[in-house]
């Protein structure tokens, strides 16, 4: 599969993330940061209203960017266009390329628990944002 990055940096970190969470448009898509890494805090990275994520599970090193132009790959897995206010958010890990269709993508660091849960409408005291784009969800 080829996703051309042809357009603007939203996030980048060199820390290994995990895919744990995926449920189309409900609560979207989440990744966290190894919980072996807890000396920098944990990152979150909240992906909302996602139609479609095409990605490893484990990710050493994240680049994501937004990229205008919708290749075919993604028609055909949609099975349409990109709808108003949805976003191509391609996710570069190495050599590898995966892509998540979504309204909105956010990112958090802060120094909860590794499985403690956490919510991005009422972030928990000592957490910073990192990025944030598109809808809220």
């Amino acid at each position: 599969m080829t996703v051309r990055t042809t357009g603007d940096l939203v996030f980048e970190t060199e820390r290994r993330l995990t895919l744990v969470e995926w449920s189309p448009r409900a609560s979207g898509a989440l990744l966290r940061s190894d919980p072996a890494d807890v000396s920098a805090g944990r990152i979150e990275l909240r992906f909302t209203g996602a139609a479609a994520v095409c990605l490893r599970e484990m990710l050493d090193g994240l680049r994501i960017t937004l990229t205008r132009a919708v290749p075919d790959v993604v028609t055909a897995t949609l099975g349409r266009g990109l709808r108003t206010g949805e976003h191509l958010y391609t996710l570069t890990s190495g050599t590898v390329t995966g892509w998540i269709v979504a309204d909105g993508a956010h990112g958090l660091q802060h120094d909860l628990d590794q499985y403690e849960a956490l919510s991005f409408a009422s972030r928990a005291s000592g957490s910073r944002s990192l990025f944030s784009h598109g809808s809220a969800g």
